[in-house]
Order: structure tokens, then sequence, then C-alpha cells
């Protein structure tokens, strides 16, 4: 899976913001919590192409110290869903449904605590 940036969508961004206000965390460490509890889930997100002129991402600042991790459960999930055409697209997909599922369910510091066990 190679990028080296990537840039979110203006609704991903505007709850990336949100999240930050109600739970005090930055976007990227909220974006590795997305992509793992997205893959926490045993469906297939859909992906849809999106117009991409939101928040925009270094990998070594998205992913930290959990890039090889992150990476390797993707590339995982990839290679055993005919779904998506590579596994960056896979890994927009998770990110995606990851951040929606964080603004659906969280509101505050403790409800993460839900999603860490």
């Amino acid at each position: 899976m190679k990028f080296t940036r990537i840039k979110l969508p203006k609704q991903s961004t505007s709850r990336l913001v949100n999240l930050k206000g109600k739970l005090g965390l930055n976007p990227n460490i909220l974006l590795r919590y997305a992509v793992l509890l997205s893959l926490k889930d045993k469906s297939e997100p859909l992906y849809e192409e999106q117009l991409c002129d939101g928040m925009e991402f270094h990998r070594s600042v998205l992913l930290g110290e959990l890039d090889l991790i992150i990476t390797a459960l993707v590339v995982q999930r990839y290679s055993k869903s005919s779904q998506y055409p590579d596994a960056l697209t896979c890994f927009k997909a998770h990110l995606y449904r990851g951040v929606d599922i964080l603004f659906a369910q969280c509101k505050d510091l403790a409800d993460m605590e839900t999603f860490l066990s």
C-alpha cells in the first residue's frame, strides 16, 4: 500500500474537527482509531469516489508508529476481498467508514473505552 499523503473529503474533515472538540484528541490519532474500528467490523465498507478537498495528512503523521501494523491489517483484508481495485482503496474505505462510526458513537472520552475493549 503506497502513498505519501492522503487528503480527506470535507465531510470526514468536518467530523474530525467536531470529534477533536469533544474528545480533545488530534485528528491523526482519531484516524488511527477509525481505521482499526472499521477493520474490526467483518463487513466490507462500500467505497465511493469522493472529492477530497479537506484535511491532508502525510503518511508518517497519519499512521505514526502503527504504520506497519495498520498496513498489514489492511493488506490482509484487501487480499480476502474482491471489492477493491487496490489496497489503498480498501484503506480509504475503512478510513471513511471508521470516521463515520466514531462520529456516530463517540460523545466523550468515556465512549472511547468501549472501543478499546
